[in-house]
């Protein structure tokens, strides 16, 4: 495995050789910093306070603070080479983490000293819990809690971004919203309401999800629903083949299934194609909407269902 070694300091001494005259002989010193991020790194909040060059896990596969081992997730994510994975370990971290290069954060659950929780909670003070920007192009979050923020994930840019057991929950506005045009998977977890516009593919695994508040997923190519969307009383709001081009599909597989109690007109609105544009269709296995007066609307433009 490959780790990022420490900054080194050097001292450089200038002498004058026979015949040579040296403008300023003598004596500097240096620091050759080391760039070289480490594949994988560890975060533990309970590592704070522990001085640069520490092992602090003993045993364990952190080998150094400041090298591999950070207590915050902000400092891991940004030591670890690009497509490396930040390794976070349970316990409560009360920062905004901000994502601007390929990585995978993914939460180690497993008991936490000092009466911590025994999964990873991220609880800012406010804004937003993580932020996800260019020129990150592959992002994933795994078994990660993000709590008490503006919106708990926010993605922008062109990033591939997988969402896998991720509790979005307890945010003033979303759990997660996205304009990124880069491909989109979530599998697993709970979400306080989904703003997703202007993804290419939109993948929704056999996990499925938990919505607590009303989703929106808009795909410029192909939604595909393999799992169980749970939307309890939220409404559901979905497109696909926005962009109007080719043959891409909205897709609700066998093992897929759209569920809300939603009572409304609005309760469950299926757009393919923008109603004018490209060729695709629409396969749906399974919609319950409100029994009372829920309404499922599907709009399909030169396609069929």
């Amino acid at each position: 495995m490959l780790f990022r070694s420490l900054d080194e300091t050097v001292v450089l001494t200038l002498v004058t050789d026979a015949g040579y005259t040296a403008g300023s002989p003598g004596t500097q010193t240096g620091t050759i910093l080391n760039d070289d991020g480490a594949t994988t790194v560890y975060v533990d909040d309970d590592w704070a306070g522990l001085a640069i060059g520490v092992d602090p896990d003993g045993a364990g596969p952190a080998t150094a603070i400041g090298v591999d081992a950070f207590a915050t997730i902000q400092a891991g994510v940004n030591a670890v080479a690009s497509i490396g994975t930040v390794n976070v370990y349970a316990g409560l971290y009360a920062e905004n983490v901000s994502i601007t290069k390929s990585v995978s954060v993914v939460g180690v659950t497993g008991a936490a000293t000092g009466g911590e929780p025994d999964v990873v909670i991220i609880d800012p003070v406010g804004g937003t819990g993580i932020s996800i920007d260019s020129p990150a192009s592959i992002v994933g979050l795994t078994n990660l809690t993000v709590t008490g923020a503006t919106n708990g994930v926010s993605a922008a840019g062109a990033v591939a971004l997988t969402l896998t057991n991720m509790q979005l929950t307890n945010h003033t506005s979303s759990g997660l919203t996205s304009t990124s045009s880069g491909d989109m998977t979530l599998n697993g977890g709970t979400y306080d309401g989904i703003n997703v516009s202007n993804a290419d593919d939109v993948i929704i695994g056999t996990s499925g999800f938990i919505a607590t508040d009303n989703i929106v997923i808009g795909a410029q190519n192909s939604l595909t629903i393999n799992g169980a969307v749970a939307a309890g009383s939220s409404t559901v709001t979905l497109a696909a083949n926005s962009d109007q081009a080719g043959s891409n599909s909205l897709l609700i597989s066998a093992t897929g299934s759209i569920t809300t109690t939603n009572d409304t007109a609005s309760a469950v609105t299926i757009t393919v194609n923008s109603l004018l544009g490209g060729t695709g269709n629409a396969t749906i296995t399974s919609i319950s909407a409100g029994t009372t007066s829920g309404v499922v609307t599907i709009k399909i433009g030169r396609a069929h269902v």
